[in-house]
């Protein structure tokens, strides 16, 4: 337990080397309170555990004590994208297309392509850039807060934007925004 993060906030290993774990901290409770597991949206040991024991019991992690929304921020449009390269060349085997993304404050564009199950980029963009401002961004690529829509971004490019976005984040505490 720490003040910041209460309850149990990730873990490792086989399912039964998880589970032995999470009972002895059951058992040995040091709070009153009822313990509370963060988990990430991507699959893990101790989500798949928690829902084989619990199923149905996952909340929106911004319901969980001391935790509360999260936030991102994209400083560098490129340097996200160079670093999520896996995921969106697993994406190019499921979507074809090309689109322009523009950050507003910043003014960087780059261009995707999804072409014959390859994805590249650059910054060589198209005169029909779709311009985002960096709190829409976020939401397009790591997905909105419950109650918030998505930018709404139509035709081809749209369609093409929501086979690829979004891209859960997993980090524990915030992967979730």
């Amino acid at each position: 337990w720490s003040s910041n993060k209460p309850g149990i906030i990730e873990a490792g290993g086989s399912q039964v080397g998880v589970a032995a774990l999470v009972s002895h901290v059951l058992e040995n409770e040091i709070q009153e309170n009822l313990t509370q597991a963060l988990v990430p949206l991507t699959d893990s040991v101790l989500g798949s555990l928690l829902e084989k024991k619990l199923p149905g019991r996952k909340r929106p992690i911004e319901e969980a004590a001391g935790v509360g929304q999260q936030m991102h921020r994209i400083n560098s449009l490129t340097g996200l994208l160079k670093r999520i390269q896996h995921h969106l060349q697993k994406k190019a085997l499921e979507v074809e297309g090309v689109v322009n993304l523009s950050c507003e404050e910043s003014g960087e564009s780059v261009s995707l392509r999804f072409e014959g199950g390859q994805f590249s980029f650059d910054s060589e963009t198209g005169t029909e850039n779709i311009v985002l401002n960096r709190r829409e961004l976020c939401q397009l690529i790591f997905g909105t807060h419950s109650g918030r829509q998505k930018p709404k971004i139509p035709g081809d490019p749209g369609k093409l934007l929501d086979g690829i976005f979004p891209f859960y984040f997993p980090i524990w505490e915030i992967d979730h925004c």
